[in-house]
């Protein structure tokens, strides 16, 4: 059984504007807000005729750990236990260093032999400015070293963890 669909015929009512406001309007050009500032002969919105932005300043603080017999390191990170009123000249103190020729070596080397060291940790402003300076005895607790990966483009750190006590800010 097959079924014939019946073809309709339909005219098409093509519409007359009777009125200008009923006529199609013609494109309307698209352009951007720089392209009509030169248009009319402005250069830019910037009164100093620069609109680029302005460039981003790092105002990171910086700062640099020194233990006793290793060479200053520049540190990425750092972090304290949380002092308390009744104790705030001791805790444990975590600073990740950016490693360098000789860092690991001598880090490995305090941990197989913990002895007590005078670590200095200087804080820098942006401009170079001396923000505070940390003065404290430490004994090493813990190494951590990161993984190694081709694909990674981030400096390689190493992590150490302190026992710190004689905490002195200035």
């Amino acid at each position: 059984m097959k079924f014939r669909r019946k073809k309709r015929e339909i005219e098409a009512e093509i519409p007359v504007s009777d009125a200008p406001s009923e006529a199609v309007s013609p494109p309307v050009e698209f352009i951007t807000v720089q392209e009509l500032l030169a248009k009319v002969g402005v250069d830019s919105l910037d009164e100093e005729g620069d609109d680029s932005p302005e460039p981003e300043i790092d105002e990171s603080p910086k700062w640099e750990v020194q233990i006793d017999g290793m060479i200053p390191m520049e540190a990425g990170g750092a972090k304290f236990s949380v002092f308390t009123a009744g104790e705030n000249s001791s805790g444990q103190m975590v600073v990740e260093f950016k490693s360098k020729a000789g860092v690991n070596s001598a880090i490995f080397g305090w941990l197989q032999k913990p002895i007590e060291r005078k670590v200095r940790m200087t804080v820098r402003d942006h401009e170079d400015n001396r923000i505070e300076q940390w003065d404290m005895l430490a004994l090493p607790v813990a190494i951590g070293v990161d993984e190694l990966d081709r694909e990674v483009k981030d400096p390689w750190f190493t992590t150490l963890q302190m026992s710190v006590k004689n905490i002195k800010i200035t």
